[in-house]
């Protein structure tokens, strides 16, 4: 102890024990690496788990292997193959600590070959040939209600009180050729016989009354925006023949459908009055500003003497009020440079600008006397609105019915060959499928091409027909029903795999939106529902098929969390603009794939405001929760309080959660850490807006009030043409729409059309296409003629979204508040839903093709073909004004979509008093937060696990050996070897042992056994080929998936591995599953290597790691020696045959009548005789120098003298010591002194030291004489 460290107040003696004969420690203890699949966790990264219970929490129990009759679609098709390495975790883990895991994702080479993709597409791949038998791939059924379809009317009322003399309206009409908008601009003035003004916009001339003006509006409208044929616009209507009624103009949308449910917005300009007493005096001054910024300066001068500098001279010519207004209306209205008009009656001035806007509100400045009114400013202009201008009462278009009903209702996915045809009646020619409150039955066929389906109309009430290969099946979209969709068809992508299924399906049933269908169709009667089948890809030679999803793993993650406006002006608001809003940061998942998207959800809180002058920023609190709650009780996961954007801040909400990721290095074959803040969440990661992370929120006080949602496909419409329909629209439907054409503009010549007469489809490709007439098949051209009547059709569909939180009371949640707006992942908003989660919004969350989110720089914000659900914010929460709730905090809020833009919702009505509430709203953004309404939940979304789903196995031995294991050609094989790259650097990852437990594949085993002999520090447990193959990877009969003895030991003798570092043992043995969710107590089949690990594990827990993990005592598998039960061998082994596997360096696991199942053998794979053939020597030298090499670094970078030697040699001999004690070792030495570390070692800053051991052999053999003696022999004698 340092004589400094003393502190001598009074004398005294002061005693310090300082003991120095403590053994050193081993260091922290090493276990295995265990490679493969489990039911969920971090994908392609090692993650240390201290205990079987952590594992479950990680990586969820080991799975048996599912039912081939689930639903593998929605569960995973990699849970119906038993998780053998989840098996090992669990028998290692149950006797011994700690453990690392790598759980297994589909990753590709950065170079992949078409061939050497990861992910999946449909067998068969996916065709662009448009002909027969020849149409792999995703189609989809579209379903609408076939209502009374109808136009969209607004109205506009003219008041008895005059509009201000310059008021602009404009009208958003939808054209009904091509679904775009077209705006026009009208403008009510005095001015007279101008149709056109030079501002482009339209003139209505107000001379009159009310009703004069209503007609004018007629007139003006009707003359310039309605014109007729395809190209439409709006027509004005009323009470024929009249078109319109008193004061009241009804205008009509030409486009039929909710399409056309447009705004009429308005704006005016500023005025001002002037009201005089008498006239002003001489020198008296007016300054006027017009809405450019021309001023000019009105002086009085009724001497006629001229006016001061440029000022303009007033010489009213008398001294009364009507004289000076005169005078001054004329002086403006003779100004051409000023844009202001003026209008003089008995003594008062009125002033208009020429502009309309806010740009008007210019301030006045006179000292004029005997005046009164507006002296300061011009006041009343305003932007363009829905808010009602002076004098006018405008009613948005409403009630338009019909096309945009539409929604895709479910996808089948077609292996090649395969038909997909609807069946019901054709509606009005266009051949439809028919349903009502269920839907109509799909049949798969690749004679479907990649265009549009007849229509179809639902023949029944409750259910309906389809044909698939000929076989018929009914079908709805209830989900209590027997015939509900999902279990009517095959949802297991592994039946239609033929090299694991003797018998295979040609389809299976992917995404299905129930809850959208249960939303938006209804109907109850034959024909109420219509329908079609489209294939879901891009078409063309720019091929982007929704069927193929043949990319790597990928991270899910949440739109972006955006600010609230925090202008004082909501005019022209808009949550999908960075005009008015900031994009603060996501959050992405801490690991590919799409476990995390698949159960939580993440919920933005506790949102405040700055509370004081010296608190600039606002914070919030981001909670994860489980997917499946209800705002009524949240399962809270995580939660981070109290953050910030605030970069400097500890609570700074990328400090809090955590930043940091792996980007792996293709090339150094390791991972590289990035991001600045330790992760704290084990789910989610925070990407921050990189101006924020660089410079904080401008201005301070932002906080997230809202989110963007995630993606979907952009909507389509399938609209009447003159005589054809025609498929138009930005979406991922096609005919032979190439995706590089104009998406929202696709004309006939590279559409899809419809001859409606013969129900055929044709298309601009010649290539043939089918249509089916009924159950008839008829095969025509795009060389015949198109012919027949106009289509009494039209209408739009669009893609599932997932819905929002409309009322602060749906789901009867007791405080109003205490409601979650944003996404609503219930049932609530069907029709007869109960607040229950809606599984079908895991389907809307899965990950796009790669080329469907192309065509932007930020594709998971949406780009050509996709686009967000929704731009959610709280700026749009608004109420019924007048609900007479007493309490702010029992105030039921509403979200209205634009409501801030209108001004209706709470933080446009900032300042304002809620009637009957008695209440005064906060400004600003504050007023939503101050009633209470302070949190919202969006959704995760796109994560990829980047498995072929059509495998039971993804990684099953055959597949590893495709392609010649070539990296850039093999996902499978390239995805393992990765996965064991990981674990290659003993700096990064420490182990002393390395499994991958039912992989046998010799490539894949061969790099487990270079990694651990380049370690030099851990053993391999392999598998080997000719043992047992399971029926997930092969259709044949289990007599013959059953390997030999003699083909096993061959096999490994061609191999000739002569390796210390690895072993192998044989055959699989049988367990009873005793941790699965599901499958408890069933038996499983699973490798050796499983029950060898578990042995280690147990022989180092109740012996040492060195003693050999073999025989009854330690290897006794029916006595629980791998930590698992074991209760049967594949093969029952001879004695013989135990002879050979031995001879050839394969440990056997054999099966006595007595003592049980026992590994019998403890043989490494090294051929050459020597104490390291055995596996407790090789795992004894492994601890050996893995502890020496800790305890040496202690003396690293000490003098290199003999005092560091001795230092090292009192460290290490007591650890030799104890090895010794406890039978590891009969003898060692060690040597440190100049013999070892000579002078010219030391000039190279080395010190060598030599240990020499003689490691413990074990019985393997024993060997006894019985000897018989006469009965007067001695046996002293003998």
């Amino acid at each position: 102890m340092s004589v400094k460290k003393f502190k001598f107040v009074s004398p005294g003696i002061f005693i310090n024990e300082i003991d120095k004969s403590q053994i050193p420690g081993a260091g922290g203890d090493v276990g295995p690496v265990v490679v493969g699949r489990a039911q969920r966790g971090p994908f392609m990264r090692p993650v240390r788990v201290e205990s079987f219970s952590e594992f479950v929490e990680v990586f969820g129990t080991p799975v048996p292997g599912a039912a081939s009759n689930g639903d593998a679609w929605r569960d995973g098709s990699d849970t119906l193959a038993p998780t053998y390495a989840a098996y090992a975790a669990q028998a290692w883990l149950k006797n011994s600590s700690p453990l690392t895991f790598v759980r297994l994702a589909g990753h590709q080479d950065p170079a992949a070959s078409a061939t050497g993709k990861a992910g999946w597409q449909t067998p068969g791949g996916v065709n662009s040939n448009k002909q027969l038998g020849s149409n792999a791939g995703a189609y989809g059924l579209f379903l609408r209600t076939r209502e009374s379809d109808r136009p969209a009317h607004a109205t506009i009322t003219c008041a008895a009180a005059d509009p201000v003399k310059l008021t602009q309206f404009r009208i958003h009409a939808v054209d009904v050729g091509n679904q775009t908008t077209t705006t026009k601009t009208f403008t009510i003035s005095e001015a007279s016989g101008e149709a056109l003004r030079s501002d482009g916009t339209f003139n209505v001339q107000w001379n009159g009354t009310p009703a004069t003006l209503a007609a004018n509006i007629h007139s003006s409208v009707n003359a310039n925006f309605h014109s007729s044929g395809s190209q439409g616009g709006v027509r004005v209507a009323g009470p024929s023949p009249g078109g319109f009624t008193g004061e009241v103009c009804t205008i009509f949308q030409e486009y039929i459908g909710t399409g056309g449910n447009t705004k009429i917005e308005a704006r005016q300009a500023a005025t001002a009055t002037l009201t005089f007493s008498g006239k002003p005096s001489e020198t008296r001054t007016i300054t006027l500003t017009d809405a450019g910024g021309t001023s000019l300066t009105f002086e009085v001068d009724d001497d006629a003497n001229g006016a001061a500098g440029s000022n303009i001279a007033l010489v009213p010519g008398g001294s009364s009020a009507a004289a000076i207004a005169t005078e001054l209306a004329s002086e403006i209205n003779g100004e051409s440079s000023l844009g202001i008009t003026a209008e003089a009656a008995a003594g008062v001035v009125t002033l208009t600008m020429d502009t309309a806007g806010t740009v008007s509100n210019k301030a006045i400045v006179t000292d004029f006397n005997n005046v009164t009114g507006d002296t300061t400013a011009f006041t009343g202009g305003t932007d363009w609105s829905d808010a009602d201008p002076t004098g006018l009462t405008i009613v948005d278009f409403v009630g338009g019915k019909g096309p945009n009903d539409g929604c895709l209702a479910a996808v089948w996915y077609l292996k090649q060959g395969s038909e997909i045809r609807l069946s019901g009646s054709v509606h009005n020619g266009i051949k439809s499928i028919t349903q009502a409150g269920t839907n109509s039955v799909l049949h798969a066929s690749s004679m479907m091409t990649a265009s549009v389906g007849a229509l179809y109309e639902r023949s029944g009430t409750s259910t309906h027909s389809v044909l698939i290969d000929g076989e018929k099946y009914e079908f709805d979209f209830s989900r209590t029903s027997s015939k509900f969709i999902r279990k009517v068809f095959n949802t297991n992508p592994t039946k239609t795999n033929s090299t694991i299924n003797s018998a295979t399906k040609n389809y299976w049933l992917g995404e299905t939106f129930e809850g959208t269908v249960n939303r938006m169709i209804t109907g109850s009667t034959p024909g109420d529902v219509l329908g079609f089948v489209a294939a879901l890809n891009s078409g063309g030679s720019q091929l982007v098929p929704h069927a193929d999803r043949r990319f790597g793993q990928q991270a899910s993650r949440t739109g972006w969390f955006i600010s609230q406006d925090p202008r004082t002006n909501h005019t022209g608001f808009d949550a999908a603009s960075t005009t008015y809003v900031t994009k603060l940061f996501r959050l992405e998942s801490l690991d590919d794939g799409a476990w995390v998207q698949s159960n939580i959800k993440v919920s933005i809180q506790d949102i405040k405001a700055p509370r004081n002058q010296f608190e600039k920023y606002g914070s919030f609190s981001v909670v994860l929760r489980d997917i499946r709650d209800t705002d009524n009780a949240p399962v809270i996961m995580e939660s981070y309080t109290n953050c910030n954007l605030n970069p400097d801040s500890e609570n700074y909400v990328a400090r809090r959660i955590g930043d940091k990721f792996l980007r792996w290095n293709n090339v150094q074959r390791k991972y590289q850490e990035e991001g600045n803040y330790d992760n704290v969440s084990k789910f989610v990661r925070v990407v921050m807006d990189s101006d924020i992370d660089a410079n904080g929120p401008d201005p301070l006080e932002l906080v997230p009030f809202g989110t963007w949602g995630p993606l979907r496909y952009k909507g389509f419409s399938f609209v009447s043409g003159s005589t054809n329909e025609t498929l138009t629209g930005g979406n991922f439907i096609t005919g032979p729409k190439r995706w590089s054409e104009p998406v929202a503009n696709i004309s006939r010549g590279t559409g899809l059309i419809l001859d409606t007469s013969g129900a055929r489809i044709v298309n601009s490709h010649n290539r043939r296409v089918v249509v089916d007439s009924d159950d008839a098949k008829s095969e025509w051209t795009d060389t015949q003629a198109l012919a027949g009547a106009k289509a009494n059709f039209s209408g739009s569909w669009v893609f599932p979204e997932v819905p929002l939180r409309i009322s602060a009371s749906a789901g009867s949640i007791t405080t109003p508040t205490d409601a979650y707006f944003g996404a609503d992942l219930t049932q609530l908003q069907e029709t007869g839903g109960g607040n229950i989660f809606n599984e079908d919004v895991r389907d809307m969350l899965r990950a796009f093709p790669h080329g469907a989110v192309g065509g932007s720089s930020a594709p998971w914000d949406g780009g050509t073909y996709t686009e967000p659900m929704w731009h959610f914010t709280l700026d749009d929460l608004s109420g019924s004004a007048g609900s007479g709730l007493t309490s702010k905090k029992q105030k039921i809020a509403l979200y209205v979509s634009g409501s801030r833009a209108k001004g209706t919702s709470y933080t446009a009505k900032g300042g304002t008093v809620l009637v009957k509430d008695d209440y005064t709203l906060s400004n600003g953004y504050e007023a939503v937060l101050d009633l209470g309404y302070d949190r919202f939940t969006t959704v995760l979304y796109g994560g990829h696990d980047g498995l072929d789903i059509v495998e039971r196995e993804p990684f099953r031995n055959a597949r590893l050996a495709e392609q010649n294991r070539i990296e850039d050609d093999n996902y499978a094989f390239y995805s393992v070897k990765k996965a064991i790259d990981t674990v290659s650097d003993a700096e990064y990852v420490e182990m002393d042992v390395l499994a991958v437990p039912g992989v046998w594949d010799s490539g894949v085993t061969d790099h487990m056994i270079n990694v651990c002999e380049n370690r030099s520090d851990a053993l391999a447990i392999i598998d080997l080929e000719n043992d047992y193959t399971t029926k997930h990877e092969s259709t044949s009969t289990v007599q013959t998936r059953i390997g030999t003895v003699d083909s096993a030991v061959s096999t490994l003798k061609n191999r000739a591995i002569n390796s210390s570092y690895a072993c192998a043992f044989y055959p699989w043995v049988q367990v009873r599953d005793t941790a699965s969710d599901s499958g408890a107590g069933q038996l499983v089949w699973v490798p050796p290597s499983v029950a060898a690990l578990g042995t280690f594990g147990s022989t180092q827990r109740n012996a040492e790691l060195w003693f050999a993990p073999a025989g009854f005592n330690r290897g006794g598998l029916s006595e629980g020696s791998s930590g698992l039960r074991v209760v049967n061998v594949r093969q029952k082994l001879t004695a013989k045959e135990r002879d050979k596997l031995y001879e050839a360096n394969i440990n056997p696991i054999a099966s006595f009548p007595s003592e049980g199942i026992v590994i019998f053998g403890q043989k490494t794979l090294q051929v050459t005789k020597s104490a390291l053939d055995r596996i407790n020597v090789r795992r004894l030298l492994i601890y050996l120098k893995k502890q020496i090499s800790r305890l040496s670094t202690q003396v690293l970078f000490d003098p290199n003298v003999q005092t560091t030697w001795n230092r090292f040699t009192a460290l290490v001999e007591p650890f030799l010591g104890s090895v010794q004690a406890r039978f590891g070792i009969q003898e060692y030495k060690l040597i440190l002194d100049e013999t070892t570390t000579t002078p010219d070692l030391i000039d190279q800053n080395v010190m060598y030291a030599k240990i020499f051991i003689k490691p413990t052999r074990t019985i393997e053999f024993i060997a006894l004489d019985f000897v018989v003696a006469s009965t007067g022999a001695s046996f002293e004698d003998l």
